[in-house]
């Protein structure tokens, strides 16, 4: 096994393993896994030597990166194993962004352990969404659930995350025709779902963050509101937005949610 002695961090790395083994954890590579982790990360580190079944997971997918759909595949396996939402999106965020930092270690190229951070976030979106937008508005016209994507701005968008970014999103839904079950109009009842999709990922629990949301990307920055509908975006970029603004597109794509919707912006 590793000896802590010989590395950058070596209290940090201690402290993890006196937490791991005082909470059962007997395997030799769990051990060293989780002290190579703890060299580089003191947060990582508490967190895996006092979740023993998270360690195991990492020791178990330590040295294989995912794809896109493999970690939207693996977030969804968390859930239904029993996790509740909240803890699911940490666990999932700190086991595999661990597994990243391992490969990181070993010398992967820069832009898949980058592309990876932002799939791993993207997937934390899809869990939200799927807990969050059930029952949707009916559009009066098509007489369909109305629609709801996310997209990644920035360097999610351009699946560049590093260790400490945040994620830029902007929310969109289809139409403002129709009305929710309760008497909301579309607009209402987005918004308060894209606020509980913010607060699912952002809110700091004793697992600490999923991913630290920003929305200043979306039309009026921090003034406009929270969610736009297709045609309130389209006006708003038409009109009012800033060069800017419109260039900040490029980088976009959805992230989570209507896959037709996320194509039509």
């Amino acid at each position: 096994m590793v000896d802590p002695a010989g590395l950058p961090d070596p209290d940090s790395a201690r402290s993890a393993l006196e937490m791991a083994r005082s909470n059962g954890v007997t395997d030799p590579r769990e051990l060293d896994l989780l002290a190579r982790v703890a060299r580089t990360s003191r947060v990582l580190g508490r967190f895996l030597g006092r979740k023993p079944a998270s360690l195991a997971r990492l020791a178990q997918s330590a040295g294989r990166t995912k794809t896109a759909e493999e970690h939207v595949a693996a977030a969804r396996a968390l859930r239904a194993a029993g996790f509740p939402l909240v803890p699911a999106m940490r666990d999932y965020r700190n086991v595999e962004t661990a597994r990243v930092l391992l490969d990181d270690l070993q010398g992967h190229p820069v832009r898949g352990v980058a592309q990876e951070i932002a799939d791993i976030a993207s997937a934390c979106f899809v869990l939200a969404i799927e807990e969050v937008i059930v029952e949707t508005p009916l559009d009066d016209e098509r007489k369909q659930p109305i629609p709801f994507t996310v997209f990644g701005m920035g360097k999610l968008g351009g699946r560049e995350l590093n260790y400490s970014s945040d994620v830029d999103v902007i929310y969109v839904y289809g139409t403002d025709r129709g009305a929710a079950a309760d008497g909301k109009s579309p607009h209402e009842w987005f918004a308060g779902a894209a606020a509980r999709i913010t607060r699912s990922l952002a809110d700091v629990t004793e697992d600490g963050v999923a991913f630290r949301v920003d929305l200043d990307l979306r039309p009026e920055g921090k003034r406009g509101p929270p969610v736009n509908s297709l045609r309130s975006l389209e006006v708003y970029y038409e009109s009012y937005g800033a060069t800017w603004e419109r260039a900040a597109w490029l980088r976009a794509r959805p992230v989570a949610g209507d896959a037709a919707l996320g194509t039509t912006v």
